[in-house]
């Protein structure tokens, strides 16, 4: 059993632990549904983006559920006391504004036809279409962790805020990004590949590198809101 003084980093090393593990099984299935096609022409196209939106689907809603589990323990460890975490998971399988997600999966096999079209070879525009397809999982994975993270957080009275902390392979822009605090009702920005977590604040930070409230550069996306980068 951790020290006290550690239950914080253990909760938190708990629950990163468990969404990345959805996160790689869930980008494991959608590559397996990809290079298992066999051609890359609409039929197939469209077998793949029904069949991986449903993956994603399913990825998401764990991740929220585990999300707001951990939210709600962190309420518990510290308060003694939390209400349950109760939030809306059959919002998260289709969060991206105005798009269906079974059109989002399309997108790989799209990206194939353009590469092909600009003089591509044949296994490198396949490959590309594949990065495509785990980039949109993660992202929409992630999507789904900050929904239900906001959701748990506004449905605790005693979280003031929560900080941003990095995922186990940060990039650039998180490790930028990294400590900065956010009201509970602000959503946290998000990028390409991103898995920073969302941990409660309850009057002061837990974490040395704490910034201010909402201090990351960010821009606007048309699909995603509010974004540490550019998304495709």
């Amino acid at each position: 059993m951790p020290r006290p003084s550690n239950r914080l980093a253990y909760l938190h090393r708990q629950y990163r632990d468990a969404t990345a593990s959805v996160r790689e099984r869930t980008r494991r299935h959608v590559a397996t549904t990809w290079t298992s096609l066999p051609d890359y022409k609409d039929n197939s196209v469209e077998h793949f983006a029904n069949r991986s939106s449903r993956l994603v689907a399913v990825g998401a809603i764990t991740t929220g559920t585990l999300t707001a589990a951990f939210i709600e323990s962190v309420v518990r460890d510290r308060t003694g006391n939390a209400r349950r975490a109760t939030i809306d998971t059959a919002r998260l399988a289709s969060l991206r504004k105005n798009i269906d997600p079974v059109e989002v999966y399309m997108r790989p096999g799209r990206q194939v036809w353009w590469e092909l079209s600009k003089g591509v070879d044949y296994l490198t525009a396949v490959d590309r279409g594949l990065t495509r397809a785990l980039t949109l999982t993660s992202t929409d994975l992630q999507l789904a962790k900050i929904d239900a993270g906001s959701q748990a957080i506004q449905a605790q009275p005693e979280i003031v805020a929560y900080e941003r902390v990095t995922g186990p392979t940060p990039c650039e822009l998180c490790q930028e990004a990294a400590g900065t605090l956010y009201k509970s009702d602000e959503l946290m920005e998000l990028h390409d590949n991103c898995s920073c977590d969302l941990v409660p604040v309850f009057g002061e930070p837990q974490f040395t590198d704490a910034t201010d409230y909402g201090s990351a550069p960010t821009t606007e996306n048309d699909e995603l809101g509010r974004v540490l980068a550019t998304l495709p």
